[in-house]
């Protein structure tokens, strides 16, 4: 809040006798427009953001590289042909889904 210390003493001394001179009314107008910025300024409080989940998972999605078609195709047909289904592949792909779970990837 405002300090009252701010506002001239003949503006206070006219206020309390009820004499105000138009010099006197100007200060007192002046002195509660600037103790009405300081409180106003006092009770500003910062600006927030808050971001959704749903926002936060569509900005990663257009952070990752756009999809292959032709390679999307490709693996399709060799899954489809049995090309991959080596039991090399098979281990590999166990390996890498028991990191996962145990938090190693």
């Amino acid at each position: 809040m405002a300090d009252i210390a701010s506002i001239p003493s003949a503006v206070v001394h006219g206020a309390m006798t009820g004499r105000l001179t138009g010099a006197s009314s100007a200060a007192m107008r002046e002195a509660a427009q600037t103790a009405y910025r300081a409180q106003k300024q006092e009770s500003r409080g910062s600006d927030q953001v808050q971001i959704s989940p749903s926002a936060r998972y569509l900005a990663m999605m257009k952070g990752l590289p756009e999809i292959r078609e032709d390679l999307v195709e490709d693996a399709r047909a060799r899954i489809a042909s049995g090309e991959m289904d080596t039991p090399e592949r098979l281990d590999r792909a166990m390996d890498e889904m028991i990191g996962d779970f145990e938090g190693k990837a």
